[in-house]
């Protein structure tokens, strides 16, 4: 069977797949935690004309892009611990895919295709991803062989592969393993074949034994009668 191609699949810590896609969602449904309310001692600050002027003046140039809750200091604790843990999956997802896509060599079948989820803050963060790889097998079984390894360690690169990555290595493992037995058969079919080959030339040699072997006789007979006529001419 001929796979086309495999997608790392990320599943808890991210990872890889043949056409198997690689995607982790982050979960974000940790208990919230509700900030105290505010202490009832406070004190009160009046500003000045001047002070409140400077006050309007400073809201109108404010960058008119930036949303008051794309400020991290504008969100509640609890969107700012979600924004730390999807600032923390960013860059885990980014830094396994970029160790499957670096592994595998000319054997990846384009850059790395991430998911995002946007944060509190309205930025968005890579979640998930994946790395499409080649899996097919290759007209030379040697070059088979070699890029199944090649295959295996791009699956297992990451620090902390996840069961689909550990699943791609192991198909990669098997058709390394057919790719041998291929060579194996090759090997012996040519030892066969020269053994075969030599049968003939073994064949002539014997008959040109046989031959030698049936002139003796002839060549000691002619002897015997030439003799014979000798002694009759000297008589």
């Amino acid at each position: 069977m001929e796979i086309n191609s495999a997608v790392y699949q990320q599943q808890g810590a991210t990872g890889v797949s043949a056409q198997a896609t690689r995607k982790s969602q982050v979960n974000l449904t940790d208990p919230r935690i509700v900030p105290s309310p505010a202490s009832d001692n406070h004190d009160t600050v009046t500003l000045s004309q001047e002070a409140q002027d400077k006050v309007v003046t400073s809201e109108k140039t404010a960058d008119p892009e930036r949303s008051p809750s794309s400020s991290s200091q504008d969100l509640s604790r609890e969107d700012a611990e979600e924004l730390t843990k999807l600032k923390a999956r960013d860059v885990e997802v980014r830094a396994h895919e970029q160790a499957h896509l670096s592994a595998a060599g000319g054997f990846a079948t384009g850059g790395v295709s991430f998911t995002y989820q946007k944060g509190p803050d309205g930025q968005t963060y890579a979640v998930g991803g994946e790395v499409g790889i080649d899996l097919s097998d290759e007209q030379d079984p040697n070059a088979t062989v070699r890029k199944m390894q090649t295959i295996k360690r791009a699956a297992l690169a990451p620090a902390m592969p996840s069961s689909t990555d550990r699943m791609v290595a192991g198909q990669a493992s098997v058709k390394e393993a057919q790719a041998r037995q291929t060579i194996l058969q090759d090997q012996q079919d040519d030892l066969l074949q020269a053994e075969r080959g030599s049968l003939p030339s073994q064949i002539d040699d014997k008959q040109e034994d046989t031959t030698n072997i049936s002139i003796s006789p002839s060549t000691a007979s002619l002897k015997t009668t030439i003799a014979a006529y000798e002694q009759m001419s000297a008589m």
